[in-house]
């Protein structure tokens, strides 16, 4: 069988697989040209990385459900294959918060590190990490009304509450703040949020917009996100809808009208 081609040089290792499928694993790596190399234990992986040991990615089988929600959190950034034993899956309780931590992350099942599905998953985590990273405007905090965007990724406060957003959404939302009514054309936001050449009709960016304007209750607050079909995504202000009479009064708050969209001039940077 001729070894199936990488583009990336990596070193891998492996962490607290079963007795069963160690050599399976490492045969399977060297074939795809990638060193490996196998730890017992969580201990003896973050040992060696103490020691100056370097990896570009990990295969960590699931054990404890603790165990590898407190392992995600650390500052160590390296992508993170995770294995679950198909008996094990309720150990990924919370897993829907996986893409909310600063590293790539995916999950297979134990059963199913078939060559060809191995190779892949390994290729497209270590993809994430060598493509350019995204400028999150980090450097400084930046506020619109009652949003505030808080410096080095800390998160995005709504009147002094945290949102609940992962960092590509985000990323986008601080862009359309950024250039608050001016039409941002979507190969141009697909290309900047996820460096890829994307066809007009990706979903992944729509999904993205729609994430956006639930989790940081826009129209709520007096702001919309409109869409322009085949073209691209505006930001603009709207009224805020009518206050219920049991709720503390406020004063209405009526936006200025959108700037028109003919004069198009370059983004602002995030």
């Amino acid at each position: 069988m001729t070894p199936i081609q990488t583009n990336v040089q990596a070193t891998i290792a492996l962490a607290e697989i079963s007795e069963g499928q160690k050599s399976e694993l490492r045969q399977q790596l060297d074939h795809m040209g990638y060193p490996s190399v196998m730890y017992d234990n969580l201990e003896g992986y973050e040992s060696a990385l103490k020691n100056g040991q370097k990896f570009n990615l990990l295969i960590l089988a699931l054990k404890d459900e603790v165990e590898w929600k407190n392992f995600l959190l650390p500052n160590e950034k390296i992508p993170v294959l995770l294995m679950v034993p198909d008996e094990k899956w309720n150990l990924l309780k919370g897993s829907e918060e996986i893409d909310s931590y600063d590293r790539p992350v995916d999950i297979v099942s134990s059963s199913a590190t078939r060559m060809g599905e191995l190779s892949w998953r390994i290729q497209v985590l270590l993809k994430k990490v060598s493509a350019p990273r995204i400028n999150l405007g980090e450097e400084t905090d930046f506020s619109w009304g009652d949003y505030k965007f808080c410096a080095n990724g800390v998160g995005v406060f709504l009147r002094g509450r945290k949102l609940r957003l992962k960092p590509i959404e985000r990323a986008l939302a601080l862009l359309l703040f950024r250039n608050i009514n001016m039409v941002l054309e979507r190969k141009w936001i697909i290309k900047e949020m996820w460096r890829l050449e994307a066809t007009s009709n990706s979903r992944a960016l729509d999904v993205c917009i729609a994430c956006i304007r639930r989790k940081l209750e826009l129209k709520e607050n007096g702001l919309a996100i409109r869409a322009f079909y085949g073209r691209g995504y505006q930001m603009i202000e709207i009224e805020k809808p009518e206050i219920e009479l049991e709720s503390i009064i406020e004063s209405p708050i009526f936006a200025p009208a959108a700037a028109s969209i003919s004069g198009h001039t370059d983004p602002a940077p995030l």
